[in-house]
């Protein structure tokens, strides 16, 4: 199994997952989001961590777009990625050496990383849940 793989299974297990590229936002997306619609995306995102326990790369890319389409700004950037990886994974042959090195090319594991950090933090300090807890 590749590392990108690897990275996005562990994700999947705990219903998180981003993806590479720079997945940064601007504070003015910030002041644009109502208290009401981050706790309208928390539920949506609680929901979707309960749906996709134990789904396959397609049910998770779906919930994934989902969640991307109405994120509150801080995290609009990186779950877009989420939801464009998966998307990619999704069609991805991963029994082909050259599709799967041209996917880990486009989504580093730093980018993953960094971007799960920065959305983790959101889901916990915003919806009150910790991705961490089993």
């Amino acid at each position: 199994m590749s590392p990108l793989r690897k990275v996005f299974a562990s994700v999947l297990i705990v219903g998180i997952v981003t993806a590479g590229g720079v997945a940064c936002s601007s504070d003015d997306s910030k002041s644009s989001d109502s208290a009401a619609s981050i706790d309208a995306w928390c539920k949506k995102f609680e929901q979707a961590e309960k749906d996709d326990d134990g789904a396959e790369i397609d049910e998770s890319a779906k919930l994934f777009a989902d969640l991307a389409k109405d994120a509150p700004g801080p995290i609009k950037d990186d779950m877009n990625l989420i939801a464009s990886a998966f998307n990619e994974m999704e069609s991805v042959d991963f029994e082909d050496e050259d599709a799967v090195k041209a996917l880990e090319e486009k989504y580093s594991e730093d980018d993953i990383d960094a971007a799960s950090a920065r959305i983790e933090t959101f889901v916990k300090d915003e919806c009150g849940i910790d991705l961490n807890e089993e």
